[in-house]
């Protein structure tokens, strides 16, 4: 597996992303997704990107197709004890690799294939999604050149009020070092980034995020 992506819940039209902006990030398109009663903004790097990720048709998120993914109650509780985060990874190389975890399959209307929601994983979690085929980033046609000198996202931390109650698939997914949790009082998530310099953003409150860059 490679890291794909990570989703953070925010307002709707995520507001939040100012906070990207003016640490010298440029966002790349934005992103409706029919049937599922969601919407995004992104942010794009060599490897990887930010998505912001908000509910716009609670009827639709709530679905009988797509209540099972549980989009709609982690972000409608997103104040009140709901992990907002998700880590997308996809397959590093074979197309239609099954994911090392238990997982089930979602087809949402924008995707030609099903994608996979790790099993028993909690609401007070981050979500796990898996893609069963390779991203070439080389070819996706984003802005990647920014102010901020972060160039690929190289690690992700998740700092979680609890930590001692990790789905069997969260720990199989930092026991293969794709993850990293954390204690925190609070949400949190920590981005590491192959960058040109070394620096370090921290966006909270705006964001529940922070981004640290070093070179290699």
């Amino acid at each position: 597996m490679r890291l794909d992506h990570v989703f953070i819940c925010c307002d709707v039209g995520a507001p939040e992303a100012d906070a990207l902006l003016d640490a010298g990030l440029v966002e790349g398109s934005r992103n409706t997704h029919p049937g599922q009663g969601s919407e995004n903004r992104r942010v794009f790097f060599e490897v990887g990107f930010i998505e912001l990720f908000w509910i716009s048709n609670p009827a639709e998120a709530q679905s009988p197709q797509s209540l099972p993914t549980r989009l709609w109650p982690r972000w409608r509780d997103r104040r009140a004890g709901a992990c907002p985060f998700a880590i997308i990874l996809s397959a590093s190389a074979d197309a239609n690799a099954l994911p090392p975890f238990k997982a089930w399959q979602y087809q949402p209307n924008y995707f030609p294939k099903p994608v996979h929601f790790a099993e028993g994983t909690e609401i007070t979690e981050p979500e796990i999604i898996y893609l069963p085929w390779k991203t070439d980033w080389q070819s996706v046609s984003q802005p990647k050149e920014h102010t901020a000198p972060l160039r690929e996202i190289r690690s992700v931390g998740f700092g979680l009020p609890n930590v001692s109650k990790l789905s069997s698939a969260a720990q199989r997914l930092s026991a293969e070092g794709f993850v990293s949790y954390y204690e925190s009082t609070s949400y949190e998530m920590t981005l590491g980034f192959l960058a040109s310099s070394r620096c370090r953003f921290d966006l909270r409150p705006t964001l529940p995020l922070i981004l640290e860059g070093a070179p290699e």
